[in-house]
Formats: C-alpha cells, sequence, structure tokens
C-alpha cells in the first residue's frame, strides 16, 4: 500500500466508488490468504521433518492461528496505510513487527525475565500470545482452558490495527 501511495496509483482508490473499508478487507483478505497457506505448508513441514505432532485438541490452534494471522496481516496493513514511503514501511515492519515478537514474545526469554519497565510492551505484541497457543498445542495439550485469554487478546490486537489502518485510508479518502 506505501508502494501505491508513492506511485500515485492510490488516488484512482480514492476517487472511485470503493469504499475505504472495501479496500482494505480485500488487501487484508488476499493477504490473509497467502497467510494461511503458508503456515499450513510450515505445519506440514514440522510434521513431516521433524515429526511434530499436536497434543490433544487442534481447535484452539485452528481458531487461534486464523485470530493471529489476521492480527498479523491487519499490521501490515496499517503500516501500509500510515507510511507513505515503501522503504520505511518495510523498515517499520521489521523493527516493530520482527524486531519486538522475537525479543519481547517470550520465545527466547521468558516475559518475566524481561524488565518490568518494557515488559508491558509484550501485551501488544500478538505474538506473545500466538507462542501460548504453540506451546500449549505442541506441548502441555491443555486446550481451551490453557489458553483462554490468547484468542481475545489477538482478536482486540487484530481489530484496532484493521481500524487504525480503516480511520487512516477513511481520512485519505476524504481529503483526495
Amino acid at each position: 500500500m506505501s508502494r501505491e501511495g508513492e506511485q500515485k496509483t492510490i488516488l484512482q482508490v480514492y476517487v472511485s466508488s470503493i469504499s475505504a473499508s472495501e479496500y482494505l478487507l480485500g488487501k487484508t483478505l488476499a493477504y490473509f490468504i497467502i497467510a494461511v497457506l503458508e503456515w499450513f505448508l510450515c505445519l506440514l513441514l514440522a510434521y513431516f521433518m521433524f515429526g511434530l505432532s499436536l497434543v490433544g485438541d487442534p481447535t484452539p490452534l485452528l481458531v487461534c492461528t486464523v485470530i493471529y494471522l489476521f492480527a498479523n496481516v491487519c499490521f501490515g496493513t496499517m503500516v501500509g496505510v500510515a507510511i507513505p514511503n515503501q522503504a520505511a514501511a518495510i523498515q517499520a515492519v521489521q523493527i516493530a513487527g520482527f524486531l519486538l515478537s522475537y525479543l519481547l514474545s517470550g520465545a527466547i526469554f521468558p516475559i518475566s525475565n524481561i524488565p518490568p519497565a518494557i515488559s508491558w510492551i509484550s501485551n501488544l505484541i500478538p505474538a506473545r500470545y500466538y507462542i501460548e497457543v504453540i506451546r500449549d498445542s505442541f506441548l502441555r495439550g491443555n486446550g481451551w482452558s490453557g489458553i483462554i485469554l490468547a484468542p481475545f487478546a489477538l482478536t482486540a490486537i487484530g481489530l484496532f490495527f484493521f481500524m487504525v489502518a480503516w480511520l487512516k485510508m477513511r481520512k485519505m479518502q476524504v481529503d483526495a
């Protein structure tokens, strides 16, 4: 979306009859389908190459994966709408989307060991909740009782990202 802004092709969307929500849903859906296919491929590789299998009910993993992928796609959409420069948008996604997820999600360091001054940021990172879901699905097998907060947190974060993108897109569409 940043590239469309740089090349001014986004102006065609602004002057068309398509609404901001329709445009964002179309973009989000396309990337969401790709993300689901990539996740499925990773799951197959984990099973066949590494012999990993699910423990317990797979429903929490499937539901939370869909919500997690939605949240991540909405984050990318939000960044693409908010930052008009493609290179800057890529940097923002790399720093906020990958680096913070890697360091503050609990995948590398336990969240309890992260200094309290910055550990609160982990509450805003979708990967934190998805790591809990993955651990439960592949190691513990508690089902919904082990991850009851995760789907709600992921949904709230994803909807927040989508709403920010929608408000920014709507404002730009009105100003055009």
